[in-house]
């Protein structure tokens, strides 16, 4: 749900409120507030917004976005990778099982008219590695995301050429 910043009436259709910025493929200005149906999930959002900007050197915060996207700045420096090891919190069958029955109940969830599929986060490339299909990755995610990776000294052409043997 967004709150219409002149009326203050609640609204789920974005469009009205959202305005692409070139170049920055699904990353757009926002005119209207999120409306968050618990604590739980604002304050999700505002971990969320934590770590993938405000402790990100060079990334920015949503409120800046607008003065932001002006600058040749890619959408992968306010991005953050959580790795989590769930064999931690409790036997990893278990954590597949449930893990499993998340992914069934989202990807059978009511769609909306003119969605023939609900998509989960990584779900289009993962079914283009299997198929051995070339994933879709546009140039300036890739470039932000080379960049973050040497600045650590991480080498993409070797992790590559290993990925490939």
């Amino acid at each position: 749900m967004l709150v219409d910043p002149d009326t203050g009436e609640l609204t789920d259709d974005p469009a009205p409120y959202f305005t692409p910025l070139e170049g920055y493929s699904r990353i757009g200005k926002r005119r209207a507030p999120l409306v968050f149906e618990n604590t739980k999930q604002y304050a999700l959002n505002v971990f969320t917004e934590m770590l993938s900007s405000i402790i990100v050197p060079g990334a920015f915060v949503t409120p800046e976005q607008e003065e932001t996207s002006s600058q040749a700045r890619s959408p992968a420096r306010s991005s953050f990778v959580l790795v989590i090891d769930p064999s931690h919190f409790g036997p990893i069958e278990d954590v597949k099982t449930r893990s499993d029955k998340y992914v069934c109940a989202v990807k059978s969830a009511k769609r909306r008219p003119g969605v023939d599929e609900i998509w989960m986060p990584g779900e289009r490339g993962q079914r283009a590695m299997a198929k051995s299909d070339e994933v879709e990755l546009e140039d300036h995610h890739w470039e932000g995301f080379a960049e973050h990776a040497a600045r650590y000294g991480v080498d993409l052409a070797l992790l590559s050429q290993e990925w490939s043997t």
